[in-house]
């Protein structure tokens, strides 16, 4: 959603709000001497976005609303080219191209897509992974025939990406995936 009013770029008194009881997200603030408020409400299962404008002058918001979705070629052409920037970087650092794609296929695929199901369908607040890529790399291909370069790799992917999931972008990712649609 992209809302754009012309001559609000200098507002002052800006203030947000979440509501949590009612479910409610809100900006307030001032622009050219009107105060203006915006509140929105999105439900999920009805899977509606509820929007309401206001201002202590009548006929003062002008401007434009659109909408866009995340499944555009744009937004896929951004996922490529991040996970093409990803396997560059693990190439850079000493890992051999099938164990990075092997390792980050399982974590986008595997562990992101369960537990993104597991928050948004399964209606739990948080969940965390108790295995690692290189965990299920390990099952197919013993560790020690990897050789330094993948291992220190590994390691450093394992300490960097791949620990406790919480603390990383993986809630991003989650609410990425809600917002889209994809749950």
């Amino acid at each position: 959603m992209h809302l754009s009013f012309p001559g609000h770029a200098e507002a002052t008194q800006y203030y947000r709000a979440l509501d949590i009881s009612r479910a409610v997200a809100g900006v307030s603030y001032r622009a050219n001497g009107i105060a203006y408020q915006r509140e929105f409400f999105a439900g999920h299962p009805d899977q509606v976005i509820v929007g309401r404008l206001t201002a202590d002058k009548p006929g003062a918001y002008t401007g434009s609303f659109s909408l866009s979705g995340m499944h555009d070629a744009a937004h896929v052409q951004e996922l490529l080219l991040g996970f093409v920037g990803i396997m560059t970087w693990c190439l850079w650092a000493g890992m051999s191209l099938w164990l990075a794609a092997a390792v980050w296929l399982i974590y986008l695929l595997i562990t992101c897509v369960v537990l993104t199901r597991g928050v948004s369908q399964g209606g739990l607040l948080i969940t965390e992974t108790s295995f690692r890529p290189g965990d299920v790399v390990g099952l197919v291909v013993a560790k020690h025939s990897l050789g330094d370069g993948n291992l220190a790799a590994l390691s450093m992917l394992n300490a960097v990406f791949f620990r406790d999931t919480r603390g990383l972008f993986l809630a991003l990712f989650m609410d990425a995936q809600q917002m889209a649609g994809w749950d």
